[in-house]
């Protein structure tokens, strides 16, 4: 079997030593314990020069370049260009990623970023794990526009979903009425 699982990091030159627990500890144990399971977590950074994969111990490292640049030397901030664009590039690259490892099914972790909507835009079986809801955020932070515009992509994300893990009964019951 071959497993997709999402990864946050913002550094490529440190995504081995600072990934975040639960993303540690779960890929520590499907080595451990599953021998048969292909492992591969990917992410998606603006800090590096190119995307490229790399095997440490047992696990598919797929680090997915994000930066580019913008046409007229018009440079953005880099999160509004995303979300203008609805995450369409870091989309690709994961999406480009699930082509190459041909996964059984994706693990995305959380629905604020693009592994969410890329694991719905590969077609594949996906699971999202989920801490909290964006938008019930929006009502807690009105003020946050972060929250506010990534919203569709969560609506999206729920589309067509089948698999998810809630961390709490509040995000639960959110998803059981999507």
């Amino acid at each position: 079997m071959r497993l997709i699982q999402s990864s946050r990091e913002k550094n490529a030159s440190t995504f081995f030593e600072h990934q975040m627990p639960h993303v540690v500890n779960l890929s520590k144990a499907i080595v451990e314990n599953y021998p048969d399971i292909s492992l591969h977590i990917v992410t998606n950074t603006p800090n590096t020069h190119k995307s490229f994969s790399i095997q440490k111990d047992g696990i598919n490292y797929h680090i997915c370049k994000t930066q580019y640049r913008l046409p007229f030397g018009k440079h953005w901030p880099l999160f509004e260009w995303n979300i203008f664009t609805r995450l369409r590039f870091q989309r690709a690259s994961l999406c480009k990623v699930a082509r190459q490892v041909n996964p059984d099914v994706i693990h995305a972790f959380g629905t604020e970023l693009a592994y969410a909507v890329a694991a719905k835009d590969t077609g594949k079986p996906y699971i999202i794990y989920i801490q909290g809801i964006i938008q019930e955020l929006t009502k807690v932070f009105p003020q946050d526009r972060n929250f506010a515009i990534r919203v569709p992509l969560e609506k999206e994300a729920f589309e067509d979903c089948r698999y998810y893990i809630a961390e709490t009964e509040f995000a639960a019951s959110y998803v059981q009425q999507t």
